[in-house]
């Protein structure tokens, strides 16, 4: 198969790791810092915002066989998410119309549901965030959807992986959690999802517009924490119960994907933090 190009808007943890496993792409790597590009990296570096002049100036005059979206609002605000995610898709969509890439996948979240009795959702479940971050991604979704362009979206659960101890520190912190549903994927099945969808693509494969990136275990925050204590050698007793700020309590399903062949690294929060914890990665 000849090298396809692939070009990155949003070059951070979840990025780095996809590219990693696309060596035998041709990479453009576009982002405001370049803090997450290493020294070995094969990636072409763009410094500079994804929806700059810049960049639709170079992109009206280079053709990518995929682009991958994993943009980053500079802080959690209505504004700088309305900023992030729409205003760069209505930036860029004018260019793609005119030189359209072979595929665009967009990363979103979860947080675009806004079922909160504990049931099952998928990728044909209704979503009506009620908060501005599930807004801003879902109508930026909808602006990509309906700009008759090859798109894939993927709506990733909670992220945990190396350098992301939240829910260590929580545990430590005595903060116990709730019965609530919590849903979750490491990193490397983040990126393992969008290289895997990437390459499906490459080798003629049709994707479904929408898929749900979760592990196979959705459990009770308290469940989690409790298993973490254990591990950490804390008293799981010890931990007070603790509500969310975000709230949320559903069960995400990740049928679709793996029926489209995906096979998790870790189908579970046990799988995952386990290995994090036995390789000292969160401390």
């Amino acid at each position: 198969m000849q090298s396809k190009s692939v070009l990155f808007l949003g070059f951070g943890d979840i990025a780095r790791r996809t590219a990693l496993r696309l060596a035998d792409c041709q990479c453009v790597a576009v982002a405001r810092s370049d803090r997450s590009v290493k020294d070995g990296d094969s990636v072409e570096f763009w410094r500079a915002a994804a929806d700059s002049q810049l960049v639709r100036a170079r992109l009206m005059n280079r053709s990518f066989d995929a682009v991958i979206l994993t943009l980053t609002p500079d802080e959690y605000t209505a504004a700088a998410y309305e900023r992030a995610y729409v205003e760069t898709l209505r930036n860029l969509l004018p260019v793609w119309q005119v030189r359209p890439p072979g595929l665009i996948l967009f990363v979103s979240s979860t947080s675009v549901y806004h079922q909160s009795d504990g049931d099952w959702v998928n990728e044909d479940s209704p979503a009506s965030p009620e908060h501005f971050s599930g807004q801003s991604l879902l109508a930026a979704e909808t602006l990509l959807l309906r700009s008759g362009l090859a798109a894939s979206i993927v709506r990733f659960a909670g992220i945990y992986g190396p350098g992301r101890d939240f829910l260590l520190r929580q545990v430590r912190a005595g903060k116990g959690g709730s019965a609530d549903f919590t849903n979750r994927i490491h990193a490397d099945d983040c990126a393992g999802v969008l290289a895997y969808l990437l390459r499906q693509y490459f080798q003629g494969g049709k994707l479904d517009p929408l898929y749900l990136g979760c592990d196979s275990g959705p459990a009770p925050g308290a469940e989690v924490r409790r298993w973490l204590a254990e591990r950490l050698g804390l008293d799981p007793t010890g931990l007070a119960p603790s509500v969310s700020e975000r709230g949320g309590n559903k069960r995400c399903s990740n049928r679709r994907l793996l029926a489209a062949g995906y096979q998790m690294i870790y189908p579970s929060y046990r799988e995952g933090y386990g290995e994090l914890l036995a390789s000292g990665a969160l401390g």
